[in-house]
């Protein structure tokens, strides 16, 4: 059976190697993950669906969702609007 740290060790091992720091990491995946919950609570099961509301391609969306990307200030804002969540809330790992 595989312990919370060890989950959290592999999926962080998965995160982007721009991001050094362990606490950065957590942080970085932590909040990818709020980005992924809001998409679902809002009724969007698939990240293809939700790309197509926002008008940017499927693989963009995926990278924003998984961290390797930042979306520029336009597309977070609409990312945001969308789901009717808090910018602040979705993207407070950029500050």
């Amino acid at each position: 059976m595989m312990t919370h740290k060890l989950k959290l060790k592999q999926k962080m091992s998965k995160m982007p190697k721009v991001i050094n720091n362990i606490d950065e990491q957590r942080n970085a995946y932590m909040n990818v993950s709020i980005l992924r919950e809001a998409r679902l609570e809002a009724g969007y099961q698939f990240a293809k669906d939700f790309a197509k509301e926002l008008n940017i391609a499927e693989p963009t969306y995926r990278a924003y969702e998984r961290g390797e990307n930042i979306p520029p200030l336009v597309v977070s804002l609409k990312i945001a609007k969308t789901l009717k969540r808090d910018p602040i809330e979705l993207f407070s790992y950029l500050l």
